[in-house]
């Protein structure tokens, strides 16, 4: 019998860290959750999870010094970033840990589970899929050849993530200020597949 994907919920809001397990759990996965990075990290190191769903903001230790730290120790577990107060920075400093997956709070359940089900989907059909699968497996030349390639995405968004991964191809230092000077802060709707952020 083959094991549901095993996914770690990381919110310090109780009734946030209930609902996305709940919504999780109506799709089989198994879903544990924790309170802060931290804890977090103490349930990554004694367990193994194939996905966690991080917020950025939380108490003791916040999203990006977990996703730090998780990188750190070479563990290159996907991680959704999700909150309400992604920026154009932050979501810079995420995108050099190599996270690659966003979603804007207040976030339905549906797009919960369609992020999560786009990120453990090894066999992607959809041509950005495709791309993010292959920037999470550190495959940089073959997202650029995916993007190149097709005309998935408007001219706007093909432009900043032809610069992101080529920066990233190339071990140029993503610098924030350059993407906001180019792109504003609109670059944060820019890396959420959804439309609505």
């Amino acid at each position: 019998m083959k094991q549901s994907p095993r996914i770690l919920v990381v919110d310090d809001e109780p009734t946030l860290r209930l609902g996305f397990s709940l919504a999780l759990r109506t799709e089989q996965y198994d879903v544990s959750a924790a309170s802060n990075g931290r804890e977090a990290l103490d349930k990554i190191s004694k367990e193994d999870f194939d996905l966690t769903v991080l917020d950025l903001r939380m108490p003791e230790l916040d999203g990006l010094s977990t996703l730090n730290s998780l990188r750190q120790n070479g563990d290159d577990i996907p991680v959704i970033l999700c909150s309400a107060h992604i920026n154009a920075s932050t979501a810079v400093q995420a995108l050099e840990q190599h996270c690659f997956d966003f979603l804007c709070k207040p976030v339905r359940p549906s797009d919960l589970r369609d992020g999560v089900s786009r990120v453990l989907n090894t066999q992607p059909e959809k041509p950005f899929e495709q791309v993010l699968y292959q920037l999470r497996k550190g495959n940089y030349g073959v997202a650029l050849d995916i993007l190149e390639g097709s005309d998935i995405l408007s001219p706007n968004r093909l432009g900043f993530w032809t610069k992101i991964i080529a920066d990233l191809k190339n071990n140029r230092p993503l610098e924030a200020s350059r993407y906001v000077e180019e792109y504003g802060q609109d670059l944060v709707r820019l890396l959420t597949v959804e439309e609505h952020c």
